[in-house]
């Protein structure tokens, strides 16, 4: 049958949550998200709060003192921390256990936003729209950067698109303003993940795919 409605965990009263996902690799896709941020702290002020999981303390220390780690890399990551830090960033450390502890993990972080910036390129371009589903089914409603592999899922009605810095700012404005179309946007892509998503529904077209290969 159908789920339940999942909720992200614990919530700041008053306070709006905005949070992020992902390692060093993103790390030109924030920077890219600067200005937006600003304008939207200028904006709400202490109304809203910045977080990101997966890079923190801890790994900056980490990139900066490694003999491996390219120098753009570098650079990007101590321009990260500079705004970052500047804006009250909260810095969420990466756990790297098993998805399990990880899951539990970002469901208990209880945003209320989250964002998922990507650069135009052939390898983002390329990837999955898995953090759709996991901001998802974490109960969080999402903003997407509007190219594939979100263009293939995301409609407006299970999560905002968004390319440029104006479009980044009115679609996440539109959900600090209106918590009942956040409620609406995690419904709906709950339920779009149950019906479409769901091993238990699934599993039969991947065993007739392999029956088929192996034949």
């Amino acid at each position: 049958g159908e789920c339940g409605l999942l909720r992200a965990g614990k919530k700041v009263e008053g306070k709006t949550r905005i949070g992020m996902m992902g390692l060093v690799n993103h790390l030109s896709d924030y920077n890219a998200m600067k200005d937006v941020f600003f304008r939207l702290k200028k904006k709400y002020g202490d109304k809203i709060v910045f977080e990101l999981f997966g890079l923190s303390k801890k790994d900056y220390d980490l990139v900066n003192k490694s003999d491996r780690v390219p120098s753009i890399t570098k650079h990007n990551m101590a321009e990260l921390w500079d705004w970052g830090n500047d804006l009250g960033f909260v810095w969420h450390e990466q756990r790297k256990k098993d998805r399990f502890e990880f899951y539990e993990f970002m469901f208990s972080l209880g945003w209320d936003i989250a964002l998922a910036p990507l650069s135009n390129t052939r390898a983002d371009k390329s990837k999955s729209f898995l953090k759709w589903m996991d901001y998802s089914m974490a109960g969080i409603a999402g903003v997407y950067k509007g190219i594939s592999p979100y263009t293939d899922v995301v409609n407006g009605e299970n999560g905002l698109l968004a390319n440029s810095p104006d479009e980044w700012v009115d679609a996440v404005s539109a959900l600090i303003d209106h918590p009942e179309r956040r409620e609406s946007i995690i419904k709906n892509s709950q339920r779009q993940i149950e019906h479409d998503f769901n091993i238990d529904k699934q599993y039969t077209l991947w065993e007739k795919m392999f029956n088929e290969l192996l034949v």
